[in-house]
């Protein structure tokens, strides 16, 4: 897909920040089972080179039942492995600048199950739902997203947006160069 939105504000929702799924999707997170997953615990996010590898328990407040384990690798800038805990599935996602105002958004899913059509087949299905589903909500967001470029003092930053603060300081490196 080609979405009408500055490359810096892709990357802080769709490829970082896994903690705005109950509140962006918030009727797929309740349909799913999730939609009360709103503390997030066990959070941390470490840099190693050019990687942000982080990882958390979403879970319902209140409650010690953890309901989504995630690990998330950022390659710099653009690639992301999502692991939700589910038997191996994983999520890739990565996006290109196509210039200041536009970015190309691509997303593959992964699925080790035993017979390769059978994988490929879910996968499939998954792309399908995240282009169809997810993907729109995320979208309609960071269109409308103020100031539209992404930076570390355009933002208002809380304790989930660690990854989203390590990209930025990263890029910020890399800038400098």
């Amino acid at each position: 897909m080609v979405w009408d939105v500055n490359f810096t504000r892709v990357v802080e929702s769709a490829l970082i920040d896994v903690h705005h799924f109950v509140f962006a999707h918030h009727k797929i997170a309740k349909w799913s089972g999730i939609g009360d997953a709103k503390r997030l615990d066990n959070f941390e996010t470490e840099v190693v080179g050019n990687q942000i590898k982080t990882k958390g328990i979403l879970k319902s407040e209140g409650n010690n039942r953890s309901l989504i384990r995630f690990r998330n690798e950022i390659l710099f800038p653009n690639l992301s492995v999502f692991d939700f805990g589910l038997g191996g599935i994983k999520l890739f996602a990565t996006f290109t600048p196509i210039d200041e105002n536009k970015t190309w958004v691509g997303f593959r899913y992964y699925i080790p199950f035993g017979l390769p059509w059978i994988s490929r087949w879910i996968a499939k299905i998954a792309v399908w739902f995240e282009l169809n589903f997810v993907q729109p909500d995320d979208y309609r967001l960071i269109k409308s997203s103020i100031p539209r470029q992404g930076s570390l003092k355009g933002n208002g930053f809380v304790r989930a947006d660690e990854t989203i603060v390590r990209w930025h300081q990263l890029n910020k490196h890399h800038q400098q160069k």
